[in-house]
C-alpha cells in the first residue's frame, strides 16, 4: 500500500516540474504525516529493493516534519539519488542542513564513516549544484565551508557566478537587493580564512581575472605566487596597473629583464607618484597653494559681532598654523610660508622648541613623495644651529621617503648617521624618522641583522643597557613604536620578545613614564591581524607589573584580532568595559568612609566615656614608654561606648567634637 502510495505521489517526469506542481504533489503527503513510524517499520520488511528505495524516498521527504534529527539524510541515502531538487528549495535545505552534522560525526575515520563520508560527498555534489543552477551560491558556500571541502567549489562554477561567489568570499559589498548574505573570510579565524582566501584567487585565475588574483594574493602575503600570476600575464597595461598596486602595499618585484622592466621597476617603485598625484590636481585645478587664514577664513572675523580685528600671535596659534598649511598643502610641492628659506626661518623661530620641531617636519608633508625636490628643500635646514629645526627636518625628510623605494636610498643614508647622536631631540627625528620612512618595508637593506640594517640600529636602542644611559625613555619608547612601524603584521617574535624582556626590567615608577606606552604600542602592530600568534606574547606581558601588564596584553590583544568578529574576543572586551576600575585614590576615600575599617582584636579594650572631660583607660600594661609612641588621629561614629583598639598600650583622651557626632580619640 504504501510503496503504492510512493508511486502514485511521484510524478513520472521531473524536469518540467514547477513550484505548482511541487506543492500539488506534496499536498496527499501531510496525510501521511501521523503514519510516520509505521511507514519506517514497513520500510524494513519491503522485499523488493526498488520498492524499498521508493518508500524509503518519501519517508526521508516525511522526515522534514519529524522529531529525529538525521532521518532525512539517512533514508536518502537508502533511496533512488533522484535529483534532489524534485522535492523542492526547502527539501534540499534540510539535507544540507543534516549533511554537514552527519559529517562532523564520521571524522574518527574507521573504514564505516569513510565509507558513509563517500556517500555523503556524493550527495553534497548534487546540492551544490542544485544551488549554483538556482542562484544559492552562498548556500553552496556555506555547505563546502561546513564540510571543509571548499576545493570543489572550483568545478562547479562558471563565469557568469564567479564574481558574486568571490564577493561573498572576500567581503566585498554586494548590491543592494544583494546585502542578505554576509561575507566569510574577516569573519573566519585562522587558517580557515587563509583556504578561503586561496579559493578565490584560484576562482579568479580559473576566469583568468588576474589582477582580482593578485588582490588575494596580497592578502595571503604570498610574494612567490605573486610572481607567478605577474608572469601569467600579457596585458602590458595590466601589468602596469599591477606594479602600482604591489607599489601600494610596499610588495617591490624584481623586473629586471622582463619586458618594459625599467618602466615597470618605476612604477612599482612608487618613484613617479606624485608626478601622477600634481597631473591629478593640475586637472581638478587645485594646485594653488593655500594658506592658514583661507581655512580659518579670518577675514571674517572682523564683520562677526564682538570680533576682534586683530588676532594675537601665540605660540599655540603658531603651531596650529604650521600643521594646517602641511595638511592642506599636502602632496602638492608648493606653499605660501616656507617656500623661500627666510620666510621658512622668520616662521620657524614663531614657535619655541617642540614647536619648531613639528614646524619644520611639516616641510616632509608639503614635499611627500618627491624625492629629489623634497630633500632638496629640506637640505636648506640641515645646517641651521638649532637642533630642533634640524631634527624636525629629519623627520621631514621620513615623511617625504614614506612608501618610496629609492635605487640611492637616502632616507638610511641621512637619517642612521644620527640614531646614536648625543643629542636627544635629533635622535628623536632620526628613529621616527626611519619608522615612518620603511613603515611596511620588506627590504633587505631594512630588514638584514648587521650594522647598517634600520631594524638592527634601532634594537641597538632599545637593548642598550649602559649606566647611567644617554638614551632617554622618550627615545626608546619611539625607537620601539618605529620598530612596530616597520614590521607591522609580521608577528616577528624576535624583536617583540625583546622589547618585552626590556619592559620586565623596569621599575614600576619607570613604567609610569608616558613614553613607555610606546612600546606597547610597537609590540600591538607587530601582531596586527596575526590572531592566534599572538596568543604566546599576550600571556607573556601579563607578567608585567599592573597595571601597564593587563593594559599592554589587552592592547595586544586587540590588534591581534582588529577586523576579525571573532565575537569571544569582543564579548570578552565588553565585559571588560563593564568592570569598575579602582584608583588608590578611590580605595583610600572608600577605607576612610567604612565605619568597620577600624580594626578590633580581643587583646585590648578600651572604655569611653560620653562626657566631655572623660579619660579613657587601657586595660593592658605598656611595654614601651608613651614619649616612644608616634601620634596620631582617628573619628569614631558617635554612639559607640566600647572601642577596641589594635594597641592600646598607652593612654589615650577623647576629646568631643563641636558638633557631637564624632569623637576623636589622640594618642599620646
Amino acid at each position: 500500500m504504501v510503496a503504492d502510495a510512493a508511486k502514485k505521489d511521484k510524478p513520472e517526469e521531473k524536469k518540467g516540474k514547477n513550484a505548482k506542481d511541487e506543492k500539488k504533489d506534496e499536498m496527499p503527503l501531510k496525510f501521511m504525516r501521523p503514519h510516520y513510524t509505521t511507514m519506517k517499520h514497513i520500510h524494513e520488511k519491503i522485499a523488493d529493493p526498488a520498492i524499498q528505495k521508493e518508500c524509503a524516498n518519501l519517508i526521508s521527504v516525511l522526515a522534514m516534519t519529524s522529531d529525529e534529527p538525521i532521518d532525512c539524510i539517512i533514508y536518502r541515502l537508502k533511496g533512488t539519488q533522484e535529483p534532489v531538487g524534485d522535492w523542492g528549495h526547502e527539501y534540499v535545505r534540510h539535507l544540507a542542513m543534516e549533511l554537514s552534522e552527519e559529517w562532523k560525526k564520521t571524522a574518527d575515520g574507521t573504514e564505516a564513516h569513510k565509507k558513509t563520508r563517500e556517500q555523503l560527498l556524493i550527495l553534497a555534489r548534487d546540492i551544490v549544484v542544485h544551488h549554483m543552477k538556482h542562484n544559492a551560491e552562498v548556500e553552496a558556500c556555506d555547505l563546502l565551508i561546513e564540510i571543509e571541502r571548499l576545493d570543489l567549489l572550483i568545478s562547479f562554477v562558471d563565469e557568469a557566478d564567479h564574481q558574486r561567489v568571490c564577493l561573498y568570499l572576500l567581503r566585498k559589498k554586494l548590491p543592494l537587493l544583494e546585502r542578505i548574505a554576509f561575507s566569510c573570510a574577516p569573519l573566519t579565524p585562522d587558517p580557515d580564512n587563509i583556504i578561503l582566501i586561496r579559493t578565490a584567487k584560484d576562482l579568479h585565475l580559473k576566469f583568468n581575472k588576474y589582477l582580482e588574483a593578485v588582490r588575494c594574493a596580497i592578502m595571503l602575503n604570498d610574494t612567490d605566487e605573486i610572481k607567478r600570476i605577474f608572469k601569467l600575464t600579457t596585458d602590458s597595461l595590466l601589468q602596469m596597473q599591477m606594479a602600482i598596486l604591489l607599489g601600494r602595499h610596499q610588495i617591490f618585484l624584481d623586473f629586471e629583464g622582463a619586458e618594459n622592466g625599467e618602466k615597470l621597476g618605476a612604477l612599482n617603485a612608487n618613484t613617479s607618484l606624485f608626478e601622477y598625484f600634481h597631473s591629478l590636481g593640475r586637472e581638478l585645478d587645485i594646485m594653488e597653494p593655500k594658506t592658514p587664514e583661507g581655512i580659518y577664513k579670518s577675514h571674517l572675523e572682523a564683520s562677526r559681532p564682538f570680533g576682534s580685528t586683530s588676532a594675537p600671535d601665540s605660540a599655540r596659534m603658531n603651531l596650529a598654523a604650521a600643521f594646517v598649511n602641511g595638511f592642506v598643502n599636502c602632496g602638492f610641492g608648493v606653499d605660501k610660508m616656507m617656500a623661500e628659506q627666510e620666510d621658512a626661518n622668520r616662521w620657524f623661530y614663531k614657535n619655541k622648541e617642540y614647536g619648531m620641531f613639528s614646524a619644520a617636519a611639516s616641510q616632509g608633508l608639503v614635499w611627500r613623495w618627491d624625492i629629489d625636490s623634497g630633500l632638496a628643500q629640506c637640505d636648506r635646514f640641515l645646517y641651521v644651529n638649532d637642533d630642533f629645526i634640524k631634527a624636525g627636518t629629519l623627520l621631514a625628510i621620513g615623511i617625504i621617503s614614506s612608501g618610496i623605494q629609492d635605487p640611492c636610498d637616502p632616507a638610511s643614508a641621512i637619517l642612521l648617521d644620527h640614531v646614536h647622536s648625543d643629542r636627544s631631540v635629533m635622535r628623536v627625528g632620526s628613529v621616527f624618522g626611519l619608522g615612518l620612512a620603511y613603515a611596511n618595508s620588506k627590504r633587505e637593506t631594512v630588514i638584514k641583522k648587521e650594522e647598517g640594517g634600520v631594524i638592527h640600529e634601532l634594537r641597538k636602542v632599545i637593548t642598550d643597557t649602559r649606566t647611567p644611559s644617554p638614551i632617554t625613555a622618550e627615545v626608546r619608547g619611539l625607537a620601539a613604536l618605529s620598530l612596530g612601524l616597520i614590521l607591522v603584521g609580521t608577528a616577528d617574535h624576535d624583536v617583540a620578545n625583546e622589547m618585552v624582556t626590556s619592559l620586565m626590567e623596569k621599575s614600576e615608577i619607570e613604567l609610569a613614564d608616558p613614553n613607555m606606552r610606546f612600546y606597547a604600542l610597537g609590540v600591538a602592530l607587530i601582531f596586527l591581524g596575526t590572531q592566534e600568534k599572538a596568543e604566546v606574547t599576550v600571556e607573556l606581558v601579563k607578567c608585567i607589573a599592573e597595571p601597564f601588564g593587563s593594559m599592554f596584553a589587552t592592547l595586544v590583544d586587540v590588534c591581534a584580532y582588529a577586523g576579525t568578529g571573532n565575537v569571544l574576543k569582543i564579548q570578552g572586551l565588553l565585559h571588560l568595559c563593564s568592570e569598575h576600575y579602582e584608583t588608590k585614590e578611590d580605595k583610600k576615600s572608600k577605607h576612610k568612609d567604612d565605619p568597620k575599617s577600624i580594626s578590633k582584636t580581643k587583646s585590648s579594650e578600651v572604655s569611653v566615656s560620653t562626657t566631655s572631660s572623660a579619660s579613657v583607660s587601657a586595660t593592658s600594661t605598656p611595654t614601651t614608654t608613651p614619649a616612644k609612641r608616634s601620634k596620631f588621629e582617628f573619628e569614631i561614629w558617635a554612639g559607640r561606648d566600647q572601642l577596641e583598639v589594635e594597641d592600646t598600650n598607652f593612654a589615650c583622651q577623647m576629646i568631643s567634637s563641636a558638633d557631637g557626632e564624632k569623637r576623636e580619640i589622640v594618642r599620646t
